[in-house]
C-alpha cells in the first residue's frame, strides 16, 4: 500500500481485501501522508510481533486481510481488543 495505490501481484483481489486495504489507505491518510503512517507500521510490526498482532492490521480487519485472530500468548505484547 503506497497512499491510495494498492500494488499486488494478483491477477484478482477480492472485495475482503480491497475492504482491507482501504481501511490502510484511510490510517495512511490520517497519519498526513508521506513517512508517518510507515514508520508507525513498522514499530508496530515491530513490537507487537507483526501479522495479526499488528494493530493496524487489526484495526484493518484480520479476517478481511487473511489472517487468523490471535489466541493466547502469541503476540509479543497485550495488543487488546482487535476487530475480526
Amino acid at each position: 500500500m503506497y497512499g491510495d495505490v494498492f500494488v499486488t501481484g494478483a491477477s484478482r483481489v477480492s472485495e475482503e481485501t480491497l475492504r482491507h486495504e482501504t481501511k490502510h489507505a484511510n490510517r495512511y491518510a490520517w497519519f498526513g501522508g508521506g513517512a508517518g503512517f510507515p514508520i508507525a507500521y513498522y514499530n508496530q510490526k515491530n513490537i507487537s510481533g507483526g501479522g495479526a498482532c499488528n494493530r493496524f492490521e487489526q484495526q484493518a480487519g484480520l479476517r478481511d486481510g487473511g489472517y487468523t485472530p490471535p489466541t493466547g500468548y502469541q503476540c509479543n505484547v497485550n495488543v487488546g481488543k482487535y476487530d475480526p
